[in-house]
């Protein structure tokens, strides 16, 4: 399989995996708690499916930079998210922090244990 091929099917299955942490956290916090706290589960699912999505893209691709792909549409995608309805105002610079060190741990930690 040609590398550029590779690459991109590795950034499309690491944002999916990245993309359901996200919506499984989110659900749970709107499942139990009120609208401040359900937010509060946003920005935290935001960082940890940056690092779930880093890290799957690191170990297939036994490189950072697929990572920070993953990083950069997550947070493309939340953009529209946020641009959507209204957020409190701490939303945006927590959530987008929270996913920034999620994907760079990921990137910089995973990405020698490639098979």
């Amino acid at each position: 399989m040609p590398n550029g091929l590779k690459m991109i099917l590795v950034v499309i299955a690491s944002l999916i995996a990245g993309g359901i942490t996200l919506a499984i956290i989110e659900a749970i916090g709107h499942a139990l708690f009120n609208h401040n706290i359900a937010f509060i589960f946003a920005a935290l699912g935001l960082g940890i499916a940056g690092f779930v999505g880093g890290a799957i893209a690191a170990v297939l691709s036994k490189r950072r930079e697929p990572a920070y792909v993953v990083g950069a549409l997550l947070a493309g995608l939340s953009l529209i998210n946020v641009f959507s309805f209204s957020h409190p105002i701490w939303f945006v610079p927590v959530a987008f922090a929270l996913l920034a060190i999620g994907v760079w741990f990921a990137g910089s930690r995973f990405r020698n244990l490639g098979a």
